[in-house]
């Protein structure tokens, strides 16, 4: 996910590792131009981004708007519908709107083995870890 995230072109020179690939090479300099997982600002930048696109795709993406917005934890998910079709709906305008800027929904899991069969195998957990706890 942080990865993903794009720092402002004027905080990039703030990001810079040094590097020197053997004892006589020369020392070179990289400028990262996204967000640096293990800083202490890229948890706040992660739900900064997350917050940003529900707000911005709200139209397009009421359902995974709301989630975002109020069942995200860091990088977290954890929401639920009533039914079978309005969690197919959250669903895919989840993965919609993370695929609107660059990034994919993955680990998914559900109590519903209608919604598991329909999801790629691939993007399915079937043990999950949420604030410390571990869900089978």
């Amino acid at each position: 996910m942080y990865r993903q995230i794009l720092i402002n072109p004027d905080q990039q020179d703030l990001q810079r590792i040094i590097w020197k690939h053997g004892l006589d090479a020369e020392i070179l300099t990289y400028r990262l131009k996204t967000v640096t997982y293990g800083l202490s600002n890229a948890p706040f930048l992660a739900i900064r981004t997350l917050q940003h696109l529900a707000k911005d795709e709200k139209s397009r993406f009421p359902l995974a708007s709301e989630t975002l917005l109020y069942d995200t934890y860091m990088d977290d998910i954890m929401s639920g519908a009533l039914d079978l079709e309005t969690a197919q709906q959250l669903q895919s305008q989840l993965k919609d709107a993370l695929q609107s800027c660059g990034m994919n929904l993955h680990k998914w899991s559900s109590n519903s083995p209608e919604l598991l069969n329909s999801s790629l195998s691939s993007d399915v957990e079937h043990s999950f870890s949420i604030l410390t706890l571990t869900y089978l």
